[in-house]
């Protein structure tokens, strides 16, 4: 008994070969948009939890309110100077940092954060503390920066300046705890996700 092979010929098999490759190679893509897609939105979720800012600040709003804090402690340092000793520029930088973490801060959503405001609602946290926080943390750095210019033109000791800046350095760290404690939540719920993804499009097509 004989055996036959039947071979393709030369055009069936280059006929072939390009619309299997093909296939392959739509799959493939599918496939790797599809784990893009689902990558792209939980890091964009996660990168919105750990980002070091995530509220709009406006620089000139910050100084003016870091100014009113600062003559706010002015006056009470002063007024609780009963001893009516030489106050120094270190007292007076001390109790501004002082202020800073006591004084209310008063926040509100703008414009352009109402999508992530309404975001963070739906993942079960509070945007206007998350703001708070960031607020009074920028003031701090406005302080260090102080501190920093009063020591550099002989305003107060080198010594002086290193005190104030790890007092400044534990208000930041108490405050960046508070903030990841808001933002804690580990578990995405899909209904999180869609909605994460509407209010980027809407972003997106709003510019």
């Amino acid at each position: 008994m004989s055996s036959s092979i039947t071979l393709s010929t030369p055009q069936r098999l280059s006929f072939e070969f390009p619309v299997s490759a093909q296939k392959v190679t739509n799959d493939t893509a599918a496939y790797n948009n599809e784990i893009v897609e689902k990558t792209s939105t939980t890091t964009a979720i996660s990168e919105l939890r750990s980002s070091n800012r995530v509220s709009t600040i406006n620089p000139e709003e910050i100084t003016a309110l870091f100014n009113k804090i600062k003559a706010v402690a002015s006056t009470n340092l002063e007024d609780k100077n009963y001893q009516d000793k030489e106050l120094s520029s270190y007292d007076y930088l001390n109790s501004t940092i002082e202020e800073i973490m006591d004084y209310p801060i008063e926040v509100k959503i703008e414009r352009d954060e109402v999508n992530i405001a309404i975001l963070y609602g739906s993942l079960g946290i509070n945007f206007l503390d998350v703001k708070r926080l960031e607020v009074r943390m920028e003031l701090l750095d406005r302080s260090k920066e102080e501190v920093t210019g009063m020591a550099n033109s002989g305003g107060i000791r080198k010594d002086e300046e290193a005190h104030l800046k790890k007092t400044i350095a534990g208000h930041m760290d108490s405050l960046q705890q508070q903030k990841e404690a808001l933002l804690s939540r580990s578990t995405i719920k899909e209904n999180e996700v869609l909605l994460f993804e509407q209010l980027t499009r809407d972003t997106l097509l709003a510019k």
